[in-house]
């Protein structure tokens, strides 16, 4: 890396705002980026230091999707990176040449073909490229990323490789997030976007760290008692970390949820209620229960619990058994044999991602078994009849604040848990 012209940006960053500020220089002004906006000093920076450009007519456009080789252009002149020759294949391709050196763009879509380069970049991938640069060049270190599973809006349904890119820079203020800190990871980026992320990467002072806005705007019908029990992936730790606590609607009813839980990992001994990459480090469970399997934690809380809410198989739709959903009912009943356990319905998921009307037919085959075996405390909870198309994400997975709300209500009113 460039250290000395990293410095020397930072230092002309400095020495622009200072001049701005005292009147001796004029800032760069465009016509289409209003002082009052939240990119503006990053367009300014970015423009005055020599690493972004506006267009002839006097605008920067900073709403307008960057381009992947504008932004590796960008990117790369921040570093330092002056080809002096130009390449045929694409004009920014000695950019991204300059920048694969520091392998910045593995785990993410963005190559050196010309294609590639001319169309748009993704935030997600954006953001793996700043985290990679962060690491692998500016030697950062990483800090604790805290419960980004919760605190942002959207965080569940990337893929894992962008996972932990996301938290960290979230945690070291260099993303902010859209509105309410949601990131949109698969939306593409702007130009004003590109212009905040890049100056963020090398000067700490600009970086702002977010904070979560998760207020109480849901009338409560009533909390769970101690003898209530939540089980889930990421739907149930959307409901308790995103809904129930928040809105101090979760009384003092235990829960343990993880995302990416199948109920095949329900079942295993490997899988522990411990925040990692393996479960979007979304771990909801009580004190008690961390770091220890779901049978471990039913069992140092045994005989404890006399509602359970059980809902698994969002993950693994495709392949999720009758003999695994048996087999997860016996572990609940082995150390609660007096509970009333609601198996619940997956959502419906427009997208596909979620072979809803398989496991919820899983669902109802356990409990009709149960039920003719004559243990009448299983019961089928219909959740997903609670639903409609706007509970349900854009991911097809995961549920909107209407959705939890609607969640909560049908069990709470449908059980009269209190």
């Amino acid at each position: 890396m460039n250290f000395k012209k990293l410095g020397a940006i930072l230092l002309a960053a400095a020495m622009l705002l200072a001049m701005c500020a005292c009147g001796k220089a004029k800032p760069i002004v465009y016509t289409d980026v209003n002082s009052s906006s939240w990119y503006a000093k990053y367009v300014e920076l970015a423009t005055g230091v020599g690493i972004a450009t506006g267009y002839d007519d006097g605008t920067f456009k900073p709403r307008e999707y960057i381009s992947a080789g504008e932004f590796v252009k960008m990117l790369a002149k921040a570093d330092g990176a002056n080809p002096e020759k130009f390449e045929a294949r694409h004009w920014a391709f000695l950019y991204w040449d300059y920048l694969d050196k520091y392998d910045v763009f593995s785990g993410t879509q963005i190559t050196g073909l010309r294609d590639c380069l001319n169309g748009t970049i993704t935030r997600q991938d954006a953001a793996a490229i700043i985290y990679s640069m962060l690491v692998n060049v500016l030697g950062e270190e990483t800090v604790p990323i805290g419960n980004p599973a919760a605190d942002i809006p959207g965080y569940l349904s990337l893929d894992s490789q962008y996972l932990t890119p996301v938290a960290e820079l979230y945690a070291k203020g260099i993303l902010t997030g859209v509105e309410g800190m949601s990131f949109s990871g698969s939306r593409r980026l702007t130009r004003g976007e590109a212009a905040a992320l890049i100056i963020r990467l090398f000067d700490k002072d600009s970086r702002t760290v977010a904070k979560p806005v998760r207020t109480s705007a849901y009338t409560s019908l009533g909390t769970f008692s101690g003898s209530t029990l939540f089980i889930g992936d990421s739907l149930t730790y959307q409901l308790v970390e995103n809904y129930l606590i928040p809105n101090k609607m979760i009384g003092s009813a235990s829960y343990m949820a993880a995302p990416c839980t199948t109920v095949k990992y329900f079942l295993t001994r490997y899988w522990v209620l411990t925040p990692s990459e393996d479960n979007c480090f979304g771990v909801a469970c009580n004190s008690d229960y961390s770091g220890l399997c779901f049978s471990d934690a039913l069992a140092k809380s045994e005989g404890k619990f006399k509602t359970i809410f059980f809902m698994l198989g969002s993950n693994g739709s495709d392949n999720v058994t009758l003999t695994q959903y048996t087999n997860a009912i016996k572990l609940i009943l082995k150390y609660n044999p007096k509970a009333v356990i609601y198996m619940q319905t997956v959502p419906n998921s427009a997208t596909g991602a979620v072979k809803t009307d398989r496991v919820n037919d899983l669902i109802k085959q356990a409990v009709t078994r149960f039920n003719d075996d004559g243990n009448n405390n299983v019961k089928l909870l219909d959740t997903n009849s609670a639903w409609t198309a706007k509970s349900v994400g854009v991911d097809g997975v995961h549920l909107t604040s209407d959705g939890l709300d609607a969640w909560y209500r049908y069990i709470y009113s449908s059980t009269k848990t209190k």
